[in-house]
């Protein structure tokens, strides 16, 4: 059982994409609902700013202005902006 589950988590760990995200970075959120949207609508809003990181892997943004969104993201949803 113990070779099985090392096997698993091997395989996982391979697929897995970590993101670097810090305080003071730029991201774009996934549209909610994109499934709604039509085809060449954008799935992706912002440039956004990250104000910070209230967990592991949650984070508080805010628009270009400094005003704050009304609740944090997760890191699934976010996607790094380049400038």
């Amino acid at each position: 059982m113990q070779k099985y589950q090392n096997e698993t988590r091997r395989w996982r760990d391979k697929k897995l994409k970590i993101k670097d995200l810090e305080v003071g970075n730029f991201v774009l959120i996934r549209s909610p609902r994109t499934e709604q949207l039509g085809k060449l609508e954008p799935k992706w809003q912002g440039p956004l700013v990250i104000m910070e990181k209230t967990g592991p892997s949650s984070f508080r943004l805010a628009d270009s202005e400094g005003t704050p969104l009304p609740h944090s993201w997760n890191a699934d949803n976010l996607r790094h902006f380049h400038i």
